[in-house]
Parts: structure tokens; C-alpha cells; sequence
């Protein structure tokens, strides 16, 4: 784990994130066959290269308004948006993450669009 995510895990817990950990993020490097994203806050210990997520959707409210993860396995992922959503302004769009990297995604719902950004 890096300096960044230890960091990161013990401010989502003393925030009391709900951290769903030990991910394995899916096989896929595309949006279909991605893990779904299922808690506020999300710990992937092991991938493939390129495996993926994929976060909630935003028109059915299933959706929460930040969205936190941590790539603690040893490969790149990427996190998708759902189908029809937006990411930073591109449709079905992603933000990768390497390996140590955390990230966050912020909901806005008016534009149906989720903004992503790597933590280094």
C-alpha cells in the first residue's frame, strides 16, 4: 500500500466511509465485464492489466455523490462511468489508475456527468 492510500483508508474510515475491500477489479479493460462499484469507497487488491470498474448511474439515483478508490494491486485500472453517463465531460469515458494511486469521483447530476481525478 502507498503512503497515499494508507492515507487516504484512514481518512475514509475516520469519516466513516463504507470501504468495500479486497476487490478484484473485472477482467475486462472496458466497461462491460467491470466490477461493480458498490460502496462509497472501494480498495482493489488485485487486477489484470487494465482490469476495470465501473461506478453507479447517475439518472437512476443509484449513484452516491463521491466515490472513493484505492489501486492497491500490482496493475493499472481503470474506472469507467456507467453507460450513458459522462466522465469529466466525455461519454462513456475513464480515469485510470496506477498502481498506488488513489482516486476520486464526484457526482454532478445536472450534466449526468462524473468528474474523476487520479490522486498521485
Amino acid at each position: 500500500m502507498s503512503d497515499t492510500n494508507d492515507s487516504l483508508r484512514a481518512h475514509l474510515g475516520l469519516k466513516q466511509h463504507n470501504l468495500d475491500d479486497g476487490v478484484t477489479a473485472g477482467a475486462a479493460s472496458a466497461q462491460a465485464g467491470a466490477y461493480a462499484i458498490l460502496s462509497d469507497a472501494t480498495r482493489v487488491t488485485a487486477a489484470g492489466a487494465n482490469g476495470s470498474l465501473i461506478l453507479r448511474n447517475i439518472l437512476t439515483n443509484d449513484a452516491p455523490p463521491t466515490c472513493w478508490v484505492l489501486n492497491d494491486s500490482a496493475q493499472t485500472i481503470k474506472v469507467y462511468c456507467s453507460v450513458g453517463d459522462n466522465m469529466n465531460g466525455v461519454a462513456n469515458a475513464s480515469v485510470s489508475l496506477t498502481t498506488g494511486q488513489g482516486g476520486v469521483f464526484v457526482r454532478v447530476r445536472k450534466n449526468l456527468d462524473w468528474r474523476g481525478a487520479a490522486i498521485p
